[in-house]
């Protein structure tokens, strides 16, 4: 596949979910809502997000988002690593093969 075509399945796959930023809003859901989520989703650490947004999608349930505000961190480090990375594309790979 070239490069343009993945780029146009990637932005494709991201208007499904139908909102902002996948990884990084508060959102609410009700009760129902996140245990039928919850069921559905396989995922584990960062894409879990992703998949919820999906997920919730596909059910047709509707999305709410509020934005927030990244602050740069003044002590510690980052924990994302090579092996979450590794899981984060795998997770993708699943949800590009899945949904």
């Amino acid at each position: 596949m070239r490069g343009d075509e993945r780029y146009r399945e990637v932005k494709g796959w991201h208007e499904r979910a139908q909102c902002t930023y996948l990884t990084g809003s508060f959102r609410l859901y009700k009760r129902e809502v996140l245990g039928a989520l919850v069921q559905a989703c396989v995922s584990k650490g960062y894409v879990f997000q992703m998949e919820m947004m999906v997920r919730a999608r596909q059910n047709s349930f509707t999305i709410g988002e509020v934005p927030i505000t990244f602050v740069d961190r003044f002590y510690g480090e980052s924990k994302f690593g090579a092996h979450e990375i590794s899981g984060f594309v795998k997770g993708l790979l699943y949800l590009f093969a899945t949904t």
